[in-house]
């Protein structure tokens, strides 16, 4: 049975949405103003450099990384604020991105769902946490969530100029995060499944290139700007060759990147590295040891989900300030429990959830999460775009209220859900030592350290 994407009959906005957005937003805004005297750490310190020389230069320097959030925190700087103010503005960003949520759940099960999944995502410690970071991740979401929530519009009759509109928001979030670029396919591949199976070809196509065309218009002004001054193709940043390289250097091998690192890792004959340069030497590694590979991927891909988080980790560190490591066993607590719960119950139900269009996103979007990390190299924060997702799995199974018969689901589903969760024990497992440490001791036997 596919489940069709429906349009809610009401026309004003929910009052509990309007609710839980203003709640979300006080909340969200005092953290906000109380981090304004945070210290920017590790890449939040090399954005913030980029951002005052994008403000001077009047664009974004260098290639290796990604140029929407530099270009993002140097509007700001450009226009008289500060850092503080772009916290603020990422604190507004983060308690409007329920409104997507909220889109994409009334589509698939009604206004009950659609307020459980916005409130989980309105209130996740983790994407609070993130919303006054110097990170890229709110800013991502908000793009990508709505580019999301148009392209599921698009279903249902397909309508091409969605799909347009999605390819655009998809471009857009592609220059704070460039790895949506390698999600597209699944997407069109999903899309021509379902036009395949309602007799669409004609319109499905129509809309697939719709949806290319717009995610071509975002992304052409700067490759070609990048084909113009540099003489190479670059669709958004150079980071990926970047990244497989440290994901396949034997000394990074089943190695906890949250907590440790090596610069030399991208370092090639001691000369930073090149694209092509950093693929060939990539290549040569995987081809050279594939089981390795392998095992190291499936190591890599289980800790995606880790129970650890950049919240836990900033306090850890003292990287709040020495006071606010009191609040580090409450912390755990909460937000341990809470990603456990959403990543569980989130991905039960997504299994066992009707056909949708949301489904096959949502699934697609976890698959190319395991798979990307996996053969480059997993940090907790790479998962915090499959939350909202993961949040509307979890509600929707709430919503079920005892109704799912054990007995009717299938094998499949069965061996996936089994495959699915022994991938999250085993994650969680190792976690163990780390939350026992900060629970009992502050986090003082495992502080990051760089293996220099």
């Amino acid at each position: 049975m596919t489940i069709a994407i429906r349009t809610p009959t009401w026309t004003r906005l929910d009052p509990v949405l309007i609710a839980i957005v203003l709640a979300s937003l006080a909340l969200k805004w005092a953290l906000a103003v109380w981090a304004e005297s945070l210290v920017p750490r590790a890449d939040e310190h090399q954005y913030a450099v980029m951002a005052e020389r994008t403000a001077e230069l009047g664009r974004v320097p260098g290639v290796f990384r990604p140029p929407g959030y530099p270009a993002f925190l140097g509007a700001v700087v450009a226009h008289g604020g500060d850092l503080g103010t772009a916290r603020r503005i990422q604190a507004l960003l983060s308690a409007l991105t329920p409104l997507f949520v909220y889109s994409l759940s009334a589509a698939l099960g009604g206004r009950a769902l659609a307020r459980l999944a916005s409130g989980l995502v309105a209130f996740d410690p983790v994407l609070v946490g993130f919303s006054h970071l110097l990170w890229s991740e709110t800013l991502y979401l908000f793009l990508f969530l709505a580019g999301l929530a148009l392209w599921i519009r698009g279903f249902a009759p397909l309508r091409p100029w969605r799909w347009l509109g999605a390819g655009a928001l998809f471009g857009a979030a592609a220059y704070a995060r460039p790895q949506l670029l390698t999600f597209v396919p699944f997407l069109l591949a999903a899309a021509a499944w379902r036009a395949r199976a309602t007799q669409t070809w004609r319109r499905g196509a129509l809309a697939a290139l719709a949806l290319a065309v717009g995610l071509g218009c975002a992304l052409l002004p700067w490759s070609a700007h990048q084909w113009q001054r540099r003489g190479e193709l670059v669709l958004v940043s150079t980071n990926g060759p970047y990244n497989l390289l440290v994901g396949t250097d034997p000394t990074a091998l089943f190695v906890d990147k949250d907590d440790h690192w090596s610069s030399s890792w991208g370092y090639l004959a001691d000369r930073r590295y090149e694209q092509g340069p950093a693929l060939r030497v990539a290549w040569l590694r995987i081809a050279s040891r594939p089981l390795l590979f392998l095992r190291k991927s499936l190591w890599e891909a289980a800790h995606l989900f880790t129970l650890d988080s950049f919240v836990l980790r900033h306090l850890r560190n003292g990287w709040y300030g020495e006071q606010a490591r009191a609040w580090l066993p409450t912390a755990v607590l909460a937000t341990g429990a809470f990603s456990a719960l959403l990543t569980a119950l989130g991905f039960i139900g997504l299994v066992l959830m009707p056909p949708s269009a949301f489904r096959s996103a949502a699934g697609l979007a976890l698959l190319h999460a395991l798979l990307l990390f996996g053969a480059t190299f997993s940090l907790s924060r790479f998962a915090v775009p499959l939350r909202p997702l993961l949040a509307v799995g979890a509600a929707w199974l709430a919503l079920q209220r005892g109704s799912l018969d054990a007995r009717r689901i299938g094998r499949g589903h069965r061996l996936l859900l089994a495959a699915g969760l022994g991938l999250l024990a085993f994650s969680w497992w190792s976690d163990g030592p780390l939350l026992w440490d900060m629970l009992a001791h502050g986090g003082r036997h495992h502080p990051f350290t760089w293996l220099d």
